[in-house]
């Protein structure tokens, strides 16, 4: 199987080079591409192969747009796939944690890396997760504001 879609900065192969299938991202993963990586990881994990290696050797830039799509390719796996990260930038693994998604996403540094198959949290469980993140992020924007705006006192 082999698919390649690309754009100025960015790209995606997709191979059966070794047991399980490899989808070798390239480039930008940004608000811009996300989409086409989502697309990309649905028909390579839907079949339910044993494993897909998500190869982020080659990656310059990602950001929370891009790992909310490796986290739907996750999900597409069920469960039943060990879906494994590799090659990912410190970047991409310091953002992974402060999501709290670690556990969810591993990211190993050579094709030697061992990942387990991991469940598909409930519903119920993942839910909870958004709502934390949101309230999170609701709570740095007041932060910020505040921080950003000046001090006036009434006397």
């Amino acid at each position: 199987m082999s698919l390649s879609e690309s754009s100025v900065n960015f790209g995606v192969v997709v191979s059966d080079v070794e047991a399980a299938p490899v989808v070798k991202l390239l480039g930008d993963i940004d608000h811009g591409t996300k989409d086409v990586v989502a697309a990309a990881l649905r028909p390579v994990v839907r079949p339910k192969p044993p494993g897909v290696v998500v190869d982020c050797s080659h990656l310059r830039f990602i950001d929370g747009a891009g790992v909310g799509a490796l986290l739907t390719g996750w999900l597409a796996a069920d469960g039943g796939t060990r879906f494994e990260i590799r090659g990912g930038s410190d970047i991409l693994k310091r953002m992974i944690s402060i999501l709290g998604i670690d556990e969810l996403l591993r990211v190993t540094d050579t094709k030697d890396g061992i990942s387990a198959t991991l469940p598909v949290p409930e519903l119920g469980a993942l839910r909870a997760l958004v709502a934390q993140l949101q309230h999170e992020n609701t709570e740095l924007r007041q932060q910020l504001r505040e921080a950003l705006e000046p001090d006036v006192s009434v006397e």
